[in-house]
């Protein structure tokens, strides 16, 4: 039940950009670390890794959108 949840706001938040950058690093993050770590302990290192991924890309990010506003 969860699960189809998490699927609906994915689906929404891509139908609403136009740019998927934070999608794509979620779910490359999430299938990396479920290969690597296995299925009962891939979640924390998934979200350190979408972290730092994001907070690296946060210029390239906020600068799309700035752009997109004007």
């Amino acid at each position: 039940m969860i699960t189809a949840m998490f699927v609906v706001i994915f689906v929404e938040q891509w139908l609403k950009g136009n740019r998927h950058i934070s999608e794509w690093v979620g779910l490359a993050a999430s299938v990396g670390c479920l290969l690597i770590f296995g299925a009962d302990s891939f979640l924390i290192p998934t979200m350190i890794y979408i972290l730092a991924a994001l907070t690296a890309l946060r210029k390239p990010l906020t600068h799309g959108m700035e752009a997109k506003a004007e």
